[in-house]
């Protein structure tokens, strides 16, 4: 799976988006067996990106 991969080499934030269930999965904590945190936002959450933390949207926006 791709997320382990991305944790493997300390990606910081994996995120997918789920079109059919409208929601965000944020995978956090990156380790040597996969990620250690998993969040799912729903469209009305909002997430601050761990790269560029001043920044903040809704999960809605993707959907615009």
């Amino acid at each position: 799976m791709k997320s382990k991969l991305y944790a493997r080499f300390s990606l910081g934030e994996y995120w997918v988006l789920d079109v059919q269930a409208r929601e965000l999965q944020v995978f956090r904590e990156p380790g040597s067996a996969g990620y250690g945190l998993l969040r799912v936002l729903t469209e009305t959450m909002t997430l601050e990106p761990l790269a560029v933390p001043t920044v903040s949207f809704t999960v809605r926006e993707f959907f615009l």
